[in-house]
C-alpha cells in the first residue's frame, strides 16, 4: 500500500486587494507617519510606556471585507472630520487594550485569557483615549487640511462598527505598535476612498508647490461667499420707438400703444441671462423662466 500523500501547506490569503490607487495618495502616508507619532505619545503615557508606532502599507477594501475581518475581536472609535465629508475608523485589538488598562493601574500588562467583552474600566479608557486622539489627528492633517476632529461613536464588544455602506471602498493604513518587551500589534486607521478623493493635497507630492496651495476649506468658503453675492436682476416689456416730432407734442394724458411679446429677456448685470414669458403669481405681474441663454453662467 502506497503511504498517503501529505496535504498540501496551506498559503494565508489577505482579504484585502493590492490596488494601485493607494499610490495616488502619497499625501495620506505623510499624515500616517504624523499621526503615528501622535499615538504612540498617546499610548506611551496611558500604560505604554516606550511603545513605539510604525505606518506600514495602505491597502484597499470594501468596508464589509474589513469590518467583518476586525470587528469580532477589534475596539473601534468612530471620528468625525468636519469640514470633509466623511470619517475615520480607529481600530485597536481589544486584548490590547485590555493589556494597556492593565498597565496603566500598575499592573504587568498579562491578561489571562481574550474576552469577548471589554470591562467597564477597558470601555472608559478606549474612550478616554479617543478623545485624547482628537488633538493628534488634527496635527496630523494640518499640513494637508485643516480639520476639526470629534469623537463620533466608539464600537467595542462585538458591537458592529460603522462607516460607510459595506460595497464602498475604504483605505486601511496599518499601524505597528511595538511594546518596549517587543510585542507588536496591528491597529488600522480606515478612511472611506471617496473622502480621499476629494483632497487635492493628498494627491501631491512633496515638491508639488502649486498643489500644496489649494486649501479646500477656503475653496469651500469662498463658494459660499460668491453665492451670496447680490446682482441686479432687469427685465424689459417693451421697447417703443416713436419720431423725434411725436415726442415733441406728448402731452399728459396722451397713450403710446406697445405691445408685448410672447417672451421678454431677463439680464442680469447688464447680460441676458434667460427668457420668460409674463404672467401673473399671487396678485403681481411675474415672469416665468421659458430657457437659459446658451453660455449664461449656467453653462459655464
Amino acid at each position: 500500500m502506497k503511504p498517503e500523500a501529505a496535504p498540501p501547506a496551506l498559503t494565508p490569503t489577505s482579504l484585502f486587494r493590492a490596488s494601485d490607487e493607494t499610490l495616488a495618495f502619497p499625501g495620506l502616508e505623510r499624515v500616517g507617519a504624523q499621526f503615528a507619532l501622535g499615538l504612540a505619545d498617546v499610548i506611551g503615557s496611558n500604560g505604554g510606556v516606550g511603545t513605539k508606532l510604525t505606518c506600514g502599507e495602505t491597502t484597499i477594501a470594501t468596508f464589509a471585507e474589513w469590518r467583518d475581518r476586525t470587528s469580532a475581536s477589534n475596539a473601534v472609535c468612530r471620528f468625525r472630520m468636519a469640514p470633509l465629508k466623511g470619517g475615520m475608523l480607529l481600530s485597536v485589538p481589544q486584548q490590547y487594550v485590555s493589556e494597556l488598562v492593565d498597565r496603566f493601574y500598575g499592573g504587568d500588562g498579562i491578561v489571562p485569557s481574550p474576552r469577548a467583552e471589554l470591562s467597564a474600566a477597558e470601555e472608559r479608557y478606549f474612550a478616554r483615549l479617543g478623545g485624547l486622539v482628537v488633538p493628534m489627528l488634527a496635527a496630523a492633517w494640518a499640513e494637508m487640511v485643516k480639520i476639526e476632529p470629534t469623537v463620533a461613536k466608539v464600537d467595542h464588544s462585538g458591537s458592529l462598527p460603522t462607516l460607510v455602506a459595506d460595497t464602498q471602498q475604504v483605505a486601511v493604513q496599518h499601524f505597528v505598535a511595538e511594546s518596549i518587551d517587543g510585542k507588536q500589534v496591528a491597529i488600522d486607521v480606515v478612511f472611506p476612498l471617496a473622502m480621499l478623493r476629494a483632497v487635492p493635497q493628498l494627491v501631491a507630492t512633496p515638491d508639488s508647490e502649486e498643489a500644496s496651495q489649494i486649501d479646500p476649506v477656503w475653496q469651500t468658503s469662498l463658494s459660499d461667499a460668491v453665492m451670496q453675492v447680490r446682482l441686479p436682476v432687469r427685465t424689459i416689456f417693451a421697447r417703443p420707438e416713436l419720431p423725434l416730432s411725436q415726442l415733441l407734442t406728448l402731452q399728459p394724458g396722451d397713450i403710446i400703444p406697445v405691445c408685448l411679446p410672447n417672451q421678454v429677456p431677463v439680464t442680469v448685470a447688464g447680460r441676458v441671462f434667460a427668457r420668460g414669458s409674463v404672467g401673473d403669481s399671487n396678485g403681481r405681474t411675474a415672469i416665468k423662466i421659458e430657457r437659459i441663454e446658451e453660455g449664461s453662467a449656467s453653462y459655464e
